[in-house]
């Protein structure tokens, strides 16, 4: 038989609590808790006028900035936003050189927010185009790029993953364009399938295309691992600018624009990629 015991709900707040006189469950603790912590929480002693809104708003702010803290400690620090500057100086050396041949002779760093420098990027003063571009395929954004084209030269300096998370260890790289496999391990990766493909410089050192095979052989290098070193390319909103870097706060990723010389015939347009440098693909 349960035995009722109740203490001044009015003056005091605590909640009823039971003591049992049987081998019956014993709620005494689980109700004595909520009751202390219903009757000294900030709400209660507003409405029995016991603390001022004031002091009220003010833990209302305490809690809401350590939940924030708490969420920031278990998601990781939300990254800032990169940046993009013309970069007045050649490729490395390292690059061989017939590639060093195509390259522009400026490129492109990328920084962070704290000034520490990520990546050094040369692009291809000219990449030949199997047709004119002219938007989607499909779920392919730049169909007229052969796959395992070479289009430029990345230096890795700072702290970078690719797009699977993979660390990156600094180097020089060429990066070449793929495309994704149809097959099952790459459901939800992206709903695009245009890639690059880092490969260490010091194997990669003629601009033919590769294929798909050794391009992804080549690639796996770049990562130390079984899996390609993959960026992921996407095509900006209209009126996207070269440098300029674009913000994905609900995926948490910065992606730079640049600029991509398409030689068609004799025909040459440019063409915008919009690269994701920090982020990862959706797990």
């Amino acid at each position: 038989e349960l035995t009722k015991r109740t203490t001044c709900l009015g003056s005091v707040g605590l909640a009823p609590w039971y003591e049992t006189s049987g081998p019956t469950l014993d709620c005494r603790g689980l109700y004595f808790y909520f009751g202390i912590a219903a009757r000294f929480s900030p709400f209660t002693q507003l409405i029995h006028r016991q603390v001022s809104l004031e002091s009220f708003s003010m833990h209302v702010f305490k809690v809401l900035i350590c939940s924030i803290a708490l969420l920031m400690g278990r998601t990781g620090v939300i990254r800032a936003e990169v940046k993009a500057e013309p970069l007045a100086k050649p490729a490395p050396s390292t690059v061989s050189a017939p590639l060093s041949a195509l390259l522009e002779n400026q490129g492109w760093q990328i920084l962070a927010d704290d000034g520490k420098v990520l990546l050094n990027i040369w692009l291809r003063k000219e990449v030949k185009g199997s047709s004119k571009p002219a938007g989607p395929k499909g779920n392919i954004l730049f169909p007229f790029l052969s796959e395992g084209e070479f289009l430029g030269v990345v230096e890795v300096v700072g702290h970078v993953g690719d797009y699977r998370d993979q660390q990156i260890s600094p180097g020089v790289f060429t990066f070449r364009y793929g495309v994704q496999p149809i097959n099952g391990d790459h459901l939800g990766a992206s709903p695009y399938r245009d890639f690059g493909l880092l490969i260490p410089a010091k194997t990669d050192q003629k601009p033919e295309p590769l294929a798909r095979k050794n391009l992804e052989h080549a690639s796996a290098e770049a990562a130390g691992t079984s899996h390609p070193a993959i960026m992921m390319f996407l095509a900006p909103e209209a009126g996207g600018k070269a440098g300029q870097v674009v913000r994905d706060d609900a995926n948490d990723r910065n992606s730079v624009i640049l600029p991509l010389n398409i030689l068609s015939g004799s025909e040459k347009s440019a063409v915008m990629i919009q690269w994701i440098v920090t982020g990862r693909a959706p797990v």
